[in-house]
C-alpha cells in the first residue's frame, strides 16, 4: 500500500486526516477527532542490483478527546477489512487532555 492509498483509505471515515501533521494558520483549526500518519520505515528485498520487493511501515495516530471505542473499532475494521495487520497502542496526553492511539501497520 502507498501513501496515497492509506491516505483514501483513512478518508473514508470521514475525519481530517494528515501526513504526519495539520499545517494550521490562525484562521483554521482541527479539532479531534482526527488521525495523522506518517512513513516510519521501508525494507527491501535486493540482489543483482535491483530491488525486487520492497515494503513500507506507516504509523497511523487516532487523536480524540474523549475514550471513541466506536470510532477505535471502525478503524480496526477498516485495516481487517483491507487486509492490513496492526499493533495497537494508546496514550492520555494529559497536558493536551487528548487521548493518543497510535496503530503501526
Amino acid at each position: 500500500m502507498d501513501e496515497k492509498e492509506l491516505y483514501e483509505l483513512l478518508k473514508s471515515l470521514n475525519i481530517p486526516v494528515a501526513y504526519d501533521h495539520f499545517v494550521l494558520s490562525e484562521a483554521t483549526k482541527v479539532e479531534p477527532p482526527f488521525i495523522l500518519y506518517r512513513n516510519m520505515d521501508s525494507a527491501q528485498f535486493k540482489a543483482d542490483d535491483q530491488v525486487y520487493f520492497k515494503t513500507k511501515q506507516y504509523q497511523v495516530e487516532l487523536v480524540t478527546d474523549y475514550k471513541d471505542i466506536d470510532l477505535e473499532i471502525m478503524l480496526e475494521e477498516l485495516f481487517a477489512g483491507n487486509h492490513i495487520p496492526w499493533d495497537k497502542t494508546e496514550v492520555y496526553i494529559d497536558a493536551e487532555k487528548i487521548y493518543q492511539i497510535t496503530y503501526s501497520i
